[in-house]
């Protein structure tokens, strides 16, 4: 792949906007990693951890504004838990494994 990647912009039911990036085999491990570490072992817990860590990996920008590691870390001060369990079915159609409707292609160089 090249310098550019695709930027997948959704808009949320109340108004706000987010872009993920295209999702890569190298984040599913990264992300995978990072929850075992939290997961104590516990299958369910690791699911959830797993969820959390692919979306930090993969979302880029929240109404307009890139987003620091530092603000990623902190799901709940950027999403309601409606907003995120949609973004969750966002990530899941980019998986291929859902279909959803809102969905726009924007192109973007340079992030990763």
């Amino acid at each position: 792949m090249g310098d550019e990647l695709n930027l997948h912009e959704f808009e949320l039911e109340g108004g706000k906007t987010v872009k993920l990036r295209t999702m890569q085999i190298r984040d599913w491990d990264q992300a995978a990693k990072c929850a075992s570490r939290d997961s104590s072992g516990d299958q369910f817990v690791f699911g959830i951890r797993l969820q959390q860590e692919l979306m930090k990996i993969l979302l880029v920008e929240v109404d307009g504004k890139s987003l620091t590691m530092m603000q990623k870390e902190s799901l709940d001060s950027l999403f309601t838990v409606n907003e995120y369990l949609a973004l969750q079915d966002e990530v899941q159609a980019l998986m291929g494994k859902t279909k959803v409707l809102r969905r726009a292609l924007a192109k973007s160089s340079g992030v990763k």
